[in-house]
Order: structure tokens, then C-alpha cells, then sequence
């Protein structure tokens, strides 16, 4: 009951905090004040936070690509792009990948395995695959979950005219000391700033 009258008292805020946001960030924890969880909001907040980005700001890191060039630029550690299928945007040691032929004879003598596979425009981890390895013997790409797909399949899926374009980046794998609290993943930080005042300040940090 008292978990029911915590959650109400949230929707009474009218903060858009409800049942699922309640027990997915688990403020039901005894050791959460009420000004903690009244400083949540619900996913409608999203919107309102995308208006008031810098728009050129928000297009750039639509793209990965260009998210890419951007790092590079400015000396900002990433993950490096190893190949590209169907772009002109030009990423320093970026195999780029225009045809079907070339996506196949890439994945099958020159990419390194294991490999992780997303869209360059994506979003929420929607079309990453992280492939194992290539079965030479059976011209099949392995993928993690294990499931597969033969690799002729695969580069006329992705290597037509026309597709989208899909990045491949190595495999990194997590510090030790992360692994050890959230398993054999990547996590990110997402860092909220505040540049409405005269120096920037850091508002939330969340580890995802």
C-alpha cells in the first residue's frame, strides 16, 4: 500500500512518473527521500528536451558518420569506424563499401573478427548485430546470439544501391571493474549539461 500511495502521489505531480518508470527505477527503495523521486520525469519530457538543443547540434549526431568526422576532428576519443557501406562521408581509415561485391570481399578477407555491425541512423540499438566470425567453409556469418546468415545474403541485403548505410566497428570490450558490476557489456555515460548559465554545468550523469 504504501508503494501504491508513493506512485499516486508521483502522478499527482504531474511529472509523468507512473507504475512502470516507478519500479523500473526502482524509487521504491527504502533509502530514496521524496525529493529524489520527485526529481524524475516521465518520457514525455523527450520532446520539450529535443526543442531546446541547438538544432545543428542535434542533426550532426543523427548521423554517426559525421558524429565520426566530428571526434576526429576535435580530438575526442571514439570508437573507430573500420568500413562503411553506400557513403561519401569521408572518415580517416574508414574502408568505404559501394557495392555488393565489395561489402562480400570485405567481411570475407579483410574485416576483423569479431565485429559489430549497426546503421549509421539509428537508434535504441535497432539493426546492431555483432557478428562472431565468418564460416569460411560454409560462407555463413556467425553472429553472437547464434544465429546466422550466409554472406552472399548479407552483401546483397546491405551492399545494393539504395540501402542504408551500415557501419562496422571492432568489438570493445568492458573495464574490468565495469564487467565485473554490469557484465560482459558496454555501458555509456550520458552526461546532461547545462549551458543556459555562464559556464556549463553538469545537471545528471546516467550510466546505461
Amino acid at each position: 500500500m504504501a508503494q501504491l500511495a508513493d506512485v499516486l502521489r508521483l502522478r499527482a505531480a504531474g511529472k509523468g512518473v507512473g507504475v512502470d518508470l516507478y519500479y523500473g527505477l526502482r524509487l521504491f527503495e527504502p533509502n530514496r527521500t521524496w525529493q529524489q523521486k520527485s526529481e524524475y520525469v516521465g518520457l514525455w519530457i523527450k520532446d520539450r528536451l529535443y526543442r531546446v538543443q541547438d538544432p545543428d547540434t542535434l542533426q550532426l549526431f543523427k548521423d554517426k558518420l559525421r558524429a565520426a568526422v566530428f571526434f576526429h576532428e576535435h580530438d575526442i576519443p571514439s570508437p573507430p569506424i573500420l568500413a562503411a557501406t553506400h557513403t561519401e562521408i569521408h572518415v580517416p581509415g574508414m574502408v568505404a563499401l559501394h557495392s555488393p561485391e565489395a561489402l562480400r570481399a570485405w567481411l570475407a578477407e579483410g574485416a576483423p573478427y569479431p565485429l559489430f555491425s549497426k546503421p549509421s541512423a539509428s537508434y535504441g540499438g535497432f539493426g546492431n548485430v555483432l557478428i562472431e566470425t565468418y564460416d569460411r567453409a560454409g560462407g555463413r556469418l556467425v553472429f553472437r546470439d547464434g544465429g546466422s546468415i550466409s554472406l552472399d545474403d548479407f552483401a546483397a541485403r546491405h551492399g545494393a544501391p539504395g540501402k542504408s548505410t551500415l557501419i562496422f566497428q571492432e568489438v570493445l570490450r568492458p573495464h574490468p571493474d565495469m564487467e565485473a558490476l554490469i557484465g560482459p557489456r558496454l555501458a555509456t555515460a550520458r552526461v546532461m549539461v547545462l549551458n543556459d548559465r555562464p559556464e556549463p554545468e553538469i545537471y545528471r550523469v546516467g550510466l546505461r
